[in-house]
């Protein structure tokens, strides 16, 4: 399917594939089902982030997993609008027989492993890391800039946890319990991972769940 609209060329997608070539994606599979059409312009505010094929693969693999595919795509754009301009400040403190000095935090695009990337595949959008492990996702109905305000109010008041299987003092967990959640979010945790980089000294965003 190949259409010329104000926005540009639209793509139709459906279960991970483009049905036809379209802004360099190449045909890969019959659609049996369509659920969702981009548009050039729709692709272009991730681009950044996302190729246009891994973009409607995982757009693809949202709704497969749960999501409405059009609002996974809503709150992935407006977390790439987002993130770049994220700035908070880290308050120095003892922990975990450790000094962690003040700095702020910054989330910068990463990649399948931190940061912009691997937060927006793998807990919003619901991508699997291999075939274990729990879908730790925030929920549908929540705005990038809500979430961004949680990851932010965690980092500022959140408590480190010294028994994280992973703790080191470079790399660490700070988590917050919030009270106004409601339904089946009532007493889940915000976790933020964080890494400090000692020559810009700054602390660079892992990821960041609910648990």
């Amino acid at each position: 399917m190949r259409t010329r609209t104000f926005g540009g060329t639209k793509a139709e997608i459906g279960y991970g594939y483009v049905k036809k070539k379209w802004w360099g994606l190449k045909k890969e599979a019959i659609i049996v089902k369509p659920i969702i059409t981009i548009t050039r312009d729709e692709v272009k505010a991730v681009e950044d982030l996302f190729s246009p094929k891994e973009y409607g693969k995982l757009l693809a693999q949202a709704y497969l997993n749960g999501w409405d595919a059009n609002k996974a795509k809503k709150l992935a754009k407006e977390f790439d609008k987002q993130y770049k301009n994220f700035r908070v400040k880290f308050r120095g403190r003892y922990a975990c027989g450790s000094y962690f000095p003040e700095g702020d935090v910054i989330i910068e695009k990463g990649n399948d492993k931190y940061g912009a990337v691997h937060f927006i595949k793998r807990h919003i959008l619901r991508q699997r890391l291999g075939k274990k492990g729990k879908l730790t996702v925030f929920p549908s109905d929540w705005s990038a800039d809500f979430i961004l305000s949680l990851i932010g109010e965690t980092i500022k008041k959140g408590r480190i946890d010294c028994s994280d299987p992973e703790h080191t003092p470079r790399k660490f967990v700070v988590e917050k319990r919030f009270g106004y959640f409601r339904g089946k979010w009532v007493g889940r945790k915000v976790r933020v991972v964080l890494s400090y980089d000692r020559a810009r000294g700054i602390y660079k965003f892992i990821t960041a769940y609910l648990d």
